[in-house]
């Protein structure tokens, strides 16, 4: 009871069981050994079987009819040695693409069909290089191979492999989803990397322009104060008629003069003038 609510019906993605049950509601072609009714099916009506004339009906409904020995299966056109030996081929000389000569549930078909109705096939007992199965595992492995070293070039975002069928994509959706999921995870280390680099650079590059700044401000300051020097010291030479630089002499002259005459007498300041 456990195992069978491990997953809800309905969610998730199939197993490799779902998806070979869902292919027995595939059309096939069988022979009728004898006259049945019709039958009013909910996929549809199944018209009265009238040997030798062909029938096509749901491949479960055919399984039934061949267990109790009522029909013979027809095997498909694309389920021979030939034709599976000529996809091979075409898989073998195009390693980037998938040939779609097969139907959609080619595998499960070939292993539904090789196992119950194996008589009904001609190559399936071959046996060598040329026999149904050694071809049809054959092809089988080219392909995933294919598959699997597609994956290499992938993005995380999506894959696209057209031409795979459906038990292929199921097999390979587990491998797959690994994969996306890493490259997910080196995408989001990446971009943080990216962003701090990004940052460095601009710290860098504001350092460097404040640097620059701060070297022409200083110029010009050192500029202006040797203007400055230059014009206090013309000045002063001109109009302190014997003052040295910056005024000195004059306020030393200033100083003397306030010395001496604070030295004279009051009474005799007058006389000495006269």
């Amino acid at each position: 009871m456990s195992n069978q609510l491990e997953r809800p019906i309905g969610t998730g993605p199939l197993k490799p069981s779902e998806i070979a049950f869902l292919a027995e509601t595939e059309y096939v072609v069988i022979v009728p050994r004898q006259k049945l009714d019709g039958l009013d099916l909910i996929s549809g009506y199944i018209p009265p079987f009238r040997p030798p004339q062909r029938a096509s009906i749901p491949l479960w409904l055919a399984l039934v009819l061949k267990k109790q020995k009522r029909c013979s299966l027809v095997p498909p056109v694309w389920l021979s040695s030939h034709h599976i030996e000529g996809i091979l081929k075409w898989e073998l000389d195009h390693p980037e693409a998938f040939s779609k000569a097969l139907p959609w549930r080619w595998l499960e078909l070939a292993e539904i069909m090789l196992e119950a109705a194996e008589d009904d096939i001609p190559d399936a007992s071959l046996g060598g290089e040329k026999d149904l199965r050694v071809l049809l595992r054959g092809l089988r492995e080219v392909r995933q191979t294919k598959a699997r070293q597609g994956l290499k070039s992938l993005e995380s975002t999506y894959l696209q492999m057209n031409g795979l069928g459906a038990m292929e994509i199921t097999e390979l959706r587990e491998f797959a989803a690994g994969v996306m999921d890493g490259l997910r995870r080196l995408g989001a280390d990446e971009v943080p990397e990216r962003e701090e680099g990004e940052q460095d650079v601009e710290m860098e590059d504001a350092i460097d322009d404040a640097t620059t700044l701060r070297g022409s401000s200083a110029a010009r300051d050192v500029r202006a104060g040797s203007s400055t020097v230059g014009s206090g010291s013309t000045v002063g030479g001109a109009s302190g008629s014997g003052r040295g630089t910056f005024g000195g002499s004059s306020v030393a002259e200033r100083g003397s003069s306030r010395m001496a005459s604070s030295s004279v007498p009051p009474q005799y300041e007058y006389e000495d003038l006269e």
